[in-house]
């Protein structure tokens, strides 16, 4: 949502924008390199599509590019640690054979300012 509303701002010399509410913008995310490009391996996005009408996405799409910028660096810093958690979770014992291939960790990433 932070990168759809920063894209949704342009100033004058800004390259027109191609992030749009598609099932497309979550692995989009992974342009954007670590720590989002290593999530983006370890999770399931498919089906997962943003909603303009979002409460989340209202609060923050009038927020300043310096705002939203501190709130995508604040969602990186909790990213970093939900890989590690996830890297973790998998090269536990938790990953064994006994195990379906087909589990699933709870995640939750929230950021408030």
């Amino acid at each position: 949502m932070i990168d759809l509303a920063v894209s949704r701002q342009r100033e004058l010399w800004d390259e027109p924008s191609v992030a749009d509410f598609s099932e497309d913008a979550v692995p989009n995310l992974g342009r954007k390199g670590f720590p989002f490009a290593p999530l983006l391996t370890l999770v399931r996005v498919e089906g997962l599509r943003p909603s303009p009408v979002d409460s989340f996405f209202a609060q923050i799409q009038g927020e300043t590019r310096e705002s939203l910028a501190r709130r995508m660096e604040a969602l990186k810093l909790r990213t970093i640690e939900v890989v590690k958690e996830l890297a973790a979770f998998d090269k536990s014992g938790a990953s064994g054979p006994d195990l379906a291939e087909d589990r699933e960790l709870p995640v939750s990433i929230a950021i408030f300012h």
